[in-house]
């Protein structure tokens, strides 16, 4: 093995390791609590995650309906919501029994995966090492991100913030090098992981290329090719998703989920750089790094300095600073909370706060070049360490564990509570249930919540895997139909069968799946959802971009 392979596994072992040590830091306080502290949003994706890992389970790794989670009314929230870069937590779900645990090593593996992609992102955009470490670092210890991780438990922001290098990675390459497969993969990911981050990374992408021809005084044909191969390639592995999503809104009437455009909240321009608590801000570090950009500008290109420049327009227009009110009624309002852009910011941010430290560090003495890092490295763990202990106190006091049902689906985002390891599975068992799910149900069914949850309608029910679900029915002696509390979706195939006999369905008057029987006294229904022949021709598209890329790596290794 040659010095320099030698050279190059010990430096990504460092990097790794530091990665896993930086990962832990947030997690670590509310970890050894041994209570996970819950809410709206992250019962809505402890359920997501848990009926996959159910599917996984008995063998079935394409969800279609919730039949095990989310009330067991076949809820199909999953088709809403993509839930691929969920699977990591799916596949600790399924080794790690102890869910608490399991809950805080995904968010650990989050951690880890969006350090060693910064990392590399990083890298590659700025040819240094020394500014991918810090870059990332920063990232990893941004107070958005870690307010999206541990305040609000929004899983799907808090994984595409972390995909976000690799979009900058991947458009670097698309400008210089006319390489589409990086961005293609980046810009995939995002769309398989947060639909608003997704429709806000591309509409800053378009923005960023106009923004550029314009000050280049040039059109790129080349540019513009590379950019329509990554779109339609993009567009064929999301297809998958995209299409039974429009399919269903479209047959099924259904809204999207609040679509008003929310800024009263927002904060002042100077209390998003760092307010003293844990909020969406940037955080001290990400602040002092920024700052050491400015101290240094003359180091810098002016592509850099265009580069940061973009970071502080994205937090201004996250701020209050903002005219946001006059831009209720066009198409902002379906971002919902304008501070979206901080996370951009922040990846952004990350990247010059890097820069700027990388070259603070530039032609110094060997003393200097570790001194330094080493105070910046405690000055950030222990601003974590300080702002996550106060969070925790809070969460303490305020947080209590809920002993009782309540029976309601209404949408209670200050519905705040904490479970351990024994009541951890409550969340997805109707012991107490708070997220927001109605967005994506059909209005009728929304409309008849009482319905759903009646002990009148909740039957007997048995999960029989392979997509199927049993229900007893007590007295059907003088009943030819019969309403199931299963939510009827248009373009969904079910099949149902009455004691072992097929049967015909519709939607009912509550919303719910109306079985049709040639006699009465049907004592057992089965239902299951299928996949239908679209789903799995549009599951062999996605794989179509995969062949030229592969090729194209393989010409590479050849030559």
């Amino acid at each position: 093995m040659s010095h320099l392979t030698m050279q190059k596994l010990y430096h990504g072992g460092i990097v790794l390791l530091l990665s896993i040590v930086i990962g832990l830091v947030p997690i670590l306080q509310l970890w050894r609590t041994g209570l996970v502290y819950s809410g709206s949003d992250l019962q809505f994706h402890v359920n997501r995650i848990d009926e996959v890992a159910n599917s996984c389970s008995h063998g079935q790794f394409f969800n279609i309906l919730s039949f095990t989670t989310s009330n067991q009314l076949g809820s199909s929230v999953n088709m809403f919501y993509p839930y691929i870069t969920l699977i990591p937590a799916v596949i600790i779900k399924l080794i790690i029994h102890n869910p608490v645990n399991a809950y805080y090593i995904s968010l650990w593996v989050y951690n880890v995966s969006t350090f060693l992609i910064a990392y590399l992102s990083f890298k590659n955009l700025s040819k240094s090492s020394t500014t991918g470490i810090w870059g990332a670092l920063l990232l990893s210890m941004s107070m958005y991100r870690l307010f999206s991780l541990l305040g609000t438990s929004a899983f799907g922001e808090f994984i595409a913030i972390g995909l976000l290098p690799l979009v900058g990675w991947g458009y670097n390459r698309a400008i210089i090098e006319h390489k589409w497969g990086t961005l293609y993969v980046a810009v995939t990911l995002i769309a398989y992981t947060h639909l608003l981050s997704f429709c806000i990374t591309v509409s800053l992408l378009v923005v960023i290329t106009l923004v550029r021809w314009l000050l280049n005084a040039r059109f790129s044909f080349a540019e513009l090719l590379t950019f329509i191969k990554a779109g339609v390639a993009m567009a064929l592995s999301w297809s998958p998703f995209l299409i039974p999503y429009l399919i269903l809104t479209k047959n099924n009437h259904i809204e999207t989920p609040y679509s008003t455009l929310v800024f009263q909240s927002l904060k002042p321009f100077n209390a998003l750089l760092f307010d003293y608590h844990f909020s969406r801000d940037l955080g001290l570090i990400l602040v002092i790094a920024n700052i050491l950009f400015i101290v240094l500008w003359k180091k810098f290109s002016s592509v850099d300095k265009l580069i940061f420049g973009g970071g502080c327009l994205l937090v201004f227009l996250s701020s209050a600073a903002f005219p946001w009110s006059a831009y209720t009624e066009t198409f902002f309002k379906s971002m919902q909370f304008p501070y979206r852009f901080l996370a951009f910011a922040v990846v952004i941010l990350s990247y010059t706060g890097g820069l700027a430290i990388a070259q603070l560090l530039k032609g110094k003495q060997v003393i200097y070049r570790i001194t330094t890092p080493m105070i910046l490295l405690f000055i950030t763990v222990s601003a974590t360490f300080a702002t996550i202990n106060t969070y925790k106190a809070s969460v303490l006091d305020h947080y209590q564990l809920v002993a009782k049902k309540q029976d309601t689906l209404a949408y209670s985002p200050f519905a705040n509570y904490a479970v351990n390891k024994e009541t951890f599975d409550n969340q997805t068992k109707n012991a107490f249930i708070t997220y927001g799910g109605l967005d994506y149900w059909t209005r009728k069914a929304s409309d008849h919540r009482e319905f759903f949850l009646s002990d009148d309608v909740h039957l007997q029910k048995k999960y029989l895997g392979n997509r199927t679900i049993q229900f007893t029915l007590p007295n059907t002696q003088n009943r030819k139909n019969v309403e199931i509390p299963i939510i009827y979706y248009s373009g969904i195939k079910y099949s149902v069968k009455g004691d072992n006999k097929p049967l015909d369905y519709e939607s009912g008057k509550n919303g719910g799946l109306l079985v049709h029987s040639k006699e009465a006294g049907v004592h057992r229904l089965t239902v299951t959802s299928h996949i239908g022949w679209l789903e799995s021709i549009l599951g062999l598209t996605a794989l179509l971009p995969m062949i030229p890329l592969a090729l194209s790596k393989w010409r590479h290794v050849s030559q």
